[in-house]
């Protein structure tokens, strides 16, 4: 399809160019690819940045250092992109929880994607930070750069690796001598700050500073409801300044912004007040030496760009925040503060400008103008003016006068040179409690104690001196309209008001003020009398070391006149000894000494005990030690001794110890002899039952063969006789047959108790070890005791379960449960007819437990408190010897490896529990257990 000619030869002139042209464009092309690339490579290597702030938007100082980290970051190259997380610890305090579930959201949000640097502004932000780089956190290893951070830290932080930021410390020593600057005669600098780190640190920096500013008293608010901090701002004079440091919460938990905080202490504080933030600086603040939160972030963000470019953070030390200097121009006027005695480049905000200023054409001709007119209207009101002038004059000051009176809060009377009221302001009538009108009729008598010396005579030379020297100021016992007695402190002097001569007193309530020196004399003297005549030594010393203070313990102690000691030098003392513990105290740390020592003053050497503390003033700076001396002389005397007497006992004792042992060698002789005398009698008593009941086996078997041996003699008489017929041989057959059968039985029940016997013989007699069934031991050894106990009515009961193995030695743990037995028999059921035995037992653990009861008369508590005890029987001389349950716990203990305890009281039983290891402990002459087994 072919063009029209018109556009068909447009087309080929545009394509028809001179070969220098199309180079031009082939070197325009290059250059715009080459700028494609750039930004390209420029958006793909953009990196990513993490700025956590510790607070919240909306905060001045937060979005300040945002926007100069921003504003830092504008032209950065390659471009950042800030991902910014808000901790919100202004109104969430940052507990252990809190930081753990942020640290959960960062890890779900930045895991994948982690940033190629962090920024941290301000402490929690830091704190949170760091916790996420230790080794295998999420952030571990990568840059940090922190702003907005006490300088305190800077000796902790220097620990870290790959860190460096910008320190916030407020230059609180410029605003301190800018006060002086501009307040003459300063004497009071006020702080306010909260409990936070941050406000608690620039606390602890500021009152490093008190030492260096000795003159000035240091105040700090805090930990306070914020009424309270206005009241006391209300109560301030005119040689008073404040400074604000950090307050965010007070002590109610109210939370405040930097401004709404400036502005409750601006609207109550009488006197000015500096910021150390640019936050701060609102209406109604003075101003001051302010650090720039938006500076704080311009500079961090000059470091990260540093970092980010391949410089190392370790070479890049820490910056310290700068500051300016912003002041506000109507506080300035409100204090009457020159501009001359700023700073030179200081800001003065809202500082009004001059039509001259801002219309400067405008102005000058209006000037021009008005000058004109204003020739002509002053000829024409110059008359008029100076008639009114004067009464203009009088109606103003006489309007001043009043606002004055009534706008104070002192208590303001006007006097006649005579003394009598011509004036008196609402304070005034306050204070004293009468109306205005009642105020003209009172004399200096109704407003006085009227005793010496405030009475209407005295007051009269109050006026005198007055009078002589302009000024007198004096304290006064005054009179409340109700009879109640106050002090006041009145300043008087003379006036001309009105064109007459006047008296002006100025009447300030100290009754507060009386009372709390009142107090503090009667404190300082309870101090004083305790000092005094402390039971103690005390001394206070200075930081070189000179005494200032003895009391007269003390030199009771050191045997020397009190008053020679105030004064000396203890570096110039003749024994030093105590001294290393006096300069421990001046370093801040306690100190203590024990020992002799020789008195320089009097020679006297004796044994003292000397505690030393640092002695800190309201500051909290060190300015000497105390010493707390004890004289011991007494104690180390008394001590002697009982070394001397211990050596005597030692030596007596070690001669009684010997005769005890040979004495108790004797007894455990004559005891060993009455537990085999023991042993053998139980064994005698098991002996005659097992004879008792085999005689009834063997008896049954001797019978039953004495009548088969008289059927086989009548059978052989059958035969001889040819008598023997098939039925009487049947009859013989199954009565031998019975007889066999019956012998058999008893011959084998015979055996059986013939076995028992023989073991339990063997193991009572021998002790061997071996393993064996629990159950079936206390069977066998019961089987021996049936005899006995058949013979009454008592019923024993076992509970053990087949099963419990032991390796263990079964003749002692049968001599335990037999003696048991025999107990109950014997002392427990006496005249009792139906006596009940139960025994049983179970596993626990390792252990084996036998529990034996009876139900017998029991023992009472000192019955039971010497049941074990050899020798003790409560059937003396009728068959007891007492070493019965001696052997029995011995028999547990030494032999079995077990205990023995005894649960009883009168009337209830006894209830013996025995504990006793499946595997007893080997004795040291234990039989191997080859040669046991085969026995």
């Amino acid at each position: 399809m072919s063009l029209p000619a018109k556009r068909r030869g447009m087309s080929v002139a545009r394509f028809a160019l001179p070969i220098a042209t199309w180079a031009q464009l082939a070197v325009a092309c290059l250059f715009l690819a080459g700028v494609w690339q750039t930004a390209f490579a420029a958006a793909e290597t953009r990196q990513d940045i993490l700025v956590i702030s510790s607070y919240h938007t909306g905060l001045p100082w937060t979005d300040g250092q945002v926007a100069g980290l921003r504003d830092g970051f504008a032209n950065a190259s390659p471009p950042v992109e800030l991902h910014i997380e808000f901790l919100d610890t202004k109104r969430t305090p940052p507990s252990p929880a809190y930081l753990a579930q942020a640290a959960r959201l960062f890890d779900g949000k930045y895991r994948q994607n982690k940033p190629a640097l962090i920024v941290a502004q301000d402490d929690d932000a830091l704190d949170f930070a760091l916790l996420l780089r230790k080794p295998g956190q999420l952030f571990h290893g990568i840059p940090l750069v922190f702003s907005g951070v006490a300088g305190e830290r800077a000796a902790s932080l220097k620990t870290e690796s790959d860190i460096t930021g910008v320190f916030d410390d407020a230059d609180i020593s410029s605003n301190i001598a800018l006060l002086r600057r501009l307040i003459p005669g300063l004497e009071r600098v006020v702080f306010i700050h909260d409990q936070s780190r941050t406000g608690l640190a620039q606390a602890r920096g500021a009152a490093m500073l008190a030492r260096e500013n000795s003159d000035l008293a240091f105040e700090f608010l805090s930990d306070r409801p914020a009424p309270s901090i206005q009241h006391r701002l209300t109560q301030l004079d005119t040689k008073s300044g404040v400074i604000l440091l950090t307050f965010n919460r007070d002590s109610e938990n109210r939370t405040l912004t930097h401004a709404e905080a400036s502005q409750l202490w601006a609207a109550a504080s009488a006197a000015p007040v500096l910021a150390k933030e640019d936050g701060m600086v609102v209406p109604g603040i003075l101003g001051g030496q302010v650090v720039s939160s938006h500076r704080q972030g311009f500079q961090a963000a000059t470091l990260a760009q540093r970092i980010l470019a391949g410089e190392n953070p370790a070479t890049i030390p820490p910056a310290g925040g700068q500051t300016e200097a912003i002041f506000e121009y109507p506080t300035l006027v409100r204090f009457g503060i020159d501009e001359q005695n700023l700073p030179s480049g200081a800001e003065i905000r809202n500082k009004p400008q001059s039509l001259r200023q801002t219309h400067p054409r405008e102005f000058w001709l209006s000037t021009a103008l008005i000058g004109s007119l204003g020739l002509i209207v002053i000829l024409l009101i110059s008359l008029t003016r100076r008639s009114h002038r004067a009464q203009l004059a009088l109606a103003r000051s006489e309007r001043n006068y009043r606002e004055i009176l009534a706008a104070t809060n002192e208590a303001i009377i006007i006097q006649a040179a005579d003394g009598s009221l011509i004036e008196a302001n609402e304070s005034f009538c306050r204070l004293y409690g009468y109306s205005t009108d009642e105020a003209h009729q009172l004399s200096i008598g109704d407003l006085s104690s009227n005793t010496p010396p405030y009475t209407q005579a005295d007051a009269a030379r109050c006026l005198e001196q007055a009078l002589e020297r302009g000024v007198h100021i004096f304290e006064w016992h005054a009179r409340h309209k109700n009879g109640h007695l106050f002090w006041v402190e009145v300043a008087l002097r003379t006036a001309e008001i009105g064109g007459e001569f006047r008296l002006v007193a100025a009447v300030r309530d100290i009754e507060e003020r009386k009372q709390a020196e009142s107090a503090l004399r009667a404190s300082e003297e309870r101090y004083r009398l305790l000092l005094r005549h402390s039971p103690v030594g005390i001394v206070h010393f200075d930081l070189d070391l000179k005494i200032t203070y003895a009391n007269d313990r003390f030199s009771d102690i050191l045997h020397a006149q009190r008053d020679r000691m105030i004064g000396l030098n203890l570096n110039l003392v003749r024994d030093q000894s105590p001294i290393p513990a006096c300069r421990k105290a001046t370093t801040g740390m306690p100190g203590y000494y024990e020992g002799e020592y020789q008195s320089t003053l009097s020679g006297h050497t004796t044994w003292v005990s000397f505690r030393t503390a640092p002695a800190i003033n309201s500051r909290g700076a060190v300015i000497g030690g105390i010493g707390i001396v004890e004289d011991i002389s007494a104690r180390i005397a008394a001590e002697k001794a009982v070394l001397r007497l211990n050596e005597d006992l030692e030596q007596r004792v070690e001669e009684r110890t010997n005769a005890l042992l040979k004495a108790n060698a004797d007894i455990q002789a004559a005891m060993k002899q009455l537990a085999q005398s023991e042993r053998l009698a139980a064994l005698g008593n098991l002996v005659a039952g097992v004879a008792h009941e085999l005689n009834t086996p063997l008896g049954n078997a001797n019978t039953v063969a004495s009548t088969l041996r008289d059927r086989i003699k009548e059978l052989g008489a059958s035969i001889d006789s040819a008598k023997l017929t098939k039925n009487g041989l049947q009859r013989f057959m199954t009565d031998s047959s019975d007889a066999a059968a019956l012998i058999e039985r008893n011959i084998e029940r015979a055996a059986e108790l013939i076995n028992s016997f023989k073991q339990v013989a063997v193991d009572q007699t021998s002790i061997r070890r071996r393993r064996f069934d629990l159950a079936q031991a206390m069977e066998e050894m019961l089987s021996t005791l049936r005899p006995r106990i058949k013979r009454t009515a008592h019923r024993v009961q076992v509970d053990i379960p087949a099963g419990i193995m032991l390796d263990s030695y079964p003749g002692p743990l049968e001599q335990i449960v037999s003696n048991l037995v025999l107990n109950s028999l014997t002392h427990a059921f006496g005249d009792q007819p139906n006596g009940k035995i139960h025994l049983a037992a179970h596993c626990a653990g390792e252990q084996v437990i036998i529990e034996y009861r009876d139900n017998g008369r029991g023992m009472d508590e000192t019955e039971a408190s010497r049941a074990f005890d050899p020798f003790f029987t409560t059937r003396l001389g009728t068959g007891g010897s007492g070493l019965g349950l001696y052997i029995t716990r011995n028999l547990a203990s030494d032999v079995l490896g077990g205990s023995i305890e005894l649960e009883t009281a009168r009337g209830s039983g006894t209830h013996f529990t025995l504990r006793l290891p499946l595997i007893a402990p080997f004795a040291l002459s234990e039989p191997d257990s080859d040669s046991t087994d085969r026995q």
